[in-house]
């Protein structure tokens, strides 16, 4: 069988039930136990579906150099998911104004410099 390759999204996806929908306002409700988080994303579900099939799959994605990105990695290597990633070190994106801004300055230089001021 062919080796296929993805590339595609993977992220962590966290999910909460709800007591009703609509969703009336509650002042506190904690769902102990009930929150759950797990990987996800189309590419992640793809990859994972091929290989139940017996498909032979390579997994190009992006992930974050940050807790949630070493989650996924293990993931990934847990399951023997072969894949090539790319882990930003230097570099952040976030929207402002609606408008997106690039940076080369580290996010640990970000955190710094909010505590510091």
């Amino acid at each position: 069988m062919p080796n296929i390759v993805v590339s595609g999204l993977i992220n962590i996806e966290t999910s909460c039930p709800i007591k009703q929908f609509p969703i009336n306002y509650f002042p506190i409700d904690y769902p102990f136990g009930k929150v759950n988080s797990c990987i996800s994303g189309v590419g992640f579900n793809l990859i994972s579906n091929l290989k139940v099939l017996g498909v032979d799959t390579t997994f190009i994605s992006m992930v974050g150099n940050d807790l949630f990105g070493r989650l996924i990695l293990k993931e990934l290597e847990e399951n023997r998911l072969d894949y090539y990633t790319k882990m930003p070190e230097d570099f952040y994106q976030y929207i402002e104004d609606d408008r997106i801004i690039n940076s080369d300055v580290s996010v640990d230089e970000l955190v710094n410099a909010s505590e510091a001021g």
